[in-house]
């Protein structure tokens, strides 16, 4: 189903597990908004007089009075694109997140576009986690504001974060990524997810992915992120663009579905789950 307010909302009804002790859990997600803090043009040829933060946080305000347990998720690259990070330098960004108050985000490749001390600079008025699992930032200045994991409690339900970070060759300059490490992103962020559920007893994984939905051979993606994993639930994926009209299913390496879901660019949509999980 999917309904418009000048804005989409995308939406799925996903039963994870048995029937046993529910909890409804609804995910709202964003990816790529490039700071597009405005709607887009009246006269845009493809999306007049969509978007912008102010609907986006309306929305997300709306859901969360009608819906018990709502989570609120961005997958990175929240900055780029429009002037406003031209003159604000991402701190508008930052601070409009705020208001809409996400559980998490991740960071994308353009968030690195003026390097770690800047990128620290803005994050440190962030009210919200940055979860980053497979970069390791522990020597550099967003050490202080960047997790490599999350559990978020909500309904009684133990939601465990991680993300799956790009790969910064050919994206981000060197000089950019000074003191970072990154790590394979599929084994990085899989055997965090094991250890969220066994150690930190978890109910659902949410991986926040920047990999893009479906790459090169070679390359890690969304798609071969699920195969590749055995206790990643859900994918809210970024980097490509990629609008789903409705998520997708990829079986897992134990034949498990893993729920997959991207929603194009500029905050024009927002992506809806609507999960009923059960608690362990």
């Amino acid at each position: 189903m999917k309904y418009r307010i000048t804005l989409f909302i995308l939406m799925s009804l996903v039963v994870l597990t048995s029937l046993n002790a529910q909890t409804p859990l609804v995910l709202l997600h964003t990816n790529d908004v490039h700071s597009q803090l405005e709607p887009l043009p009246a006269d845009d040829p493809r999306n007049p007089d969509l978007g912008g933060v102010l609907r986006r946080e309306a929305l997300c305000r709306t859901v969360r009075s009608q819906e018990p347990n709502v989570l609120v998720f961005e997958s990175g690259d929240f900055v780029q694109g429009t002037p406003y990070f031209n003159f604000f330098k991402g701190e508008a960004e930052v601070r409009l997140l705020n208001v809409i108050k996400p559980a998490a985000i991740t960071l994308g490749n353009h968030e690195f576009d003026n390097g770690v001390a800047f990128l620290a600079d803005i994050l440190k008025q962030a009210e919200f986690p940055i979860v980053c699992t497979n970069y390791v930032v522990k020597r550099t200045p967003l050490s202080r504001y960047v997790k490599s994991w999350l559990v978020v409690r909500q309904g009684g339900l133990r939601i465990g974060v991680v993300s799956a970070n790009i790969k910064p060759d050919g994206l981000i300059a060197q000089a950019n990524f000074k003191g970072i490490k990154w790590l394979d992103p599929i084994k990085s962020a899989d055997k965090r997810a094991a250890w969220l559920k066994r150690v930190k007893k978890c109910d659902l994984v949410i991986c926040l992915s920047h990999l893009g939905h479906k790459m090169d051979e070679g390359m890690a993606d969304d798609l071969k992120l699920a195969a590749g994993s055995r206790y990643i639930d859900v994918i809210l994926g970024g980097h490509t663009h990629t609008f789903l009209r409705q998520p997708i299913k990829v079986n897992n390496l134990v034949g498990q579905p893993v729920i997959i879901n991207q929603v194009g660019k500029s905050g024009i949509y927002v992506g809806r789950l609507d999960l009923l999980v059960d608690a362990e």
